[in-house]
């Protein structure tokens, strides 16, 4: 489950027992296996981070301005998600 898959498609994750995500899916669909509600939302993150670094064509700053955290913050998300942005 993707980020956008979560919040668009209508697949709400659903949190079980153990801190643990169910896919959300409705009847007839393959199930997924649970997804950890820290594994979304790192995987959010870094997709959201990877496209502002695209959009702005690499520039840091441009990319914090665009997601609206300091250009620090951005670093430190950049280090702890091991993001390689060119």
């Amino acid at each position: 489950m993707t980020c956008r898959s979560a919040v668009t498609e209508g697949t709400r994750p659903m949190v079980g027992r153990g801190g643990r995500l169910g896919s959300g899916e409705t009847g007839g669909e393959t199930p997924q296996p649970p997804v950890s509600y820290f594994q979304l939302v790192r995987d959010c993150k870094r997709q959201l981070i990877e496209a502002a670094l695209r959009e702005s064509g690499g520039n840091r700053a441009e990319a914090a301005r665009q997601l609206g955290i300091q250009r620090s913050h951005l670093y430190r998300l950049i280090r702890q998600l091991e993001i390689h942005s060119p």
